[in-house]
């Protein structure tokens, strides 16, 4: 094997564990306010996991030619299994940046109501609550 061949392989298992070490993230790339630090992660999270999707497949494709060489079905079992982790790690992706809008909103609200207080609505505001329940007779 040349040294030609062998660095697209050792440039894809480096990206591998760049690409997988996503939550060593240093503390002062996140500094900022709250909802910046949570975007800037999820932003950079995000990245980082579409980094490992390419490279898994990069691993996957380099390596089918050597095991394909000792084991046919293995090396396209190899493949088939990291294209189906590529698929829930890109599943992944998406549920977690789709919730973050819904999160913030829920949060923002409570917070809201927690300062502001629950107002009586104008519909409930010309009614009052009796104060005792109505009796109820039963015909025997």
């Amino acid at each position: 094997m040349s040294t030609c061949s062998s660095r697209p392989g050792w440039t894809i298992a480096l990206l591998d564990k760049i690409g997988s070490a996503e939550a060593d993230v240093p503390r002062q790339i996140l500094l900022g306010t709250l909802a910046q630090s949570v975007v800037a992660a999820a932003s950079l999270g995000g990245f980082l996991e579409g980094l490992l999707i390419i490279v898994n497949v990069g691993t996957a494709v380099a390596l089918f030619p050597v095991l394909e060489r000792r084991n046919e079905p293995l090396a396209l079992g190899h493949v088939s299994a990291r294209l189906v982790e590529c698929t829930f790690i890109a599943i992944g992706i998406v549920s977690i940046l789709a919730t973050a809008p819904e999160f913030f909103w829920e949060l923002s609200l409570g917070i809201y109501l927690m300062v502001k207080g629950f107002r009586p609505s104008p519909v409930t505001a010309g009614t009052t609550a009796a104060a005792t329940p109505p009796t109820r007779e039963f015909a025997v």
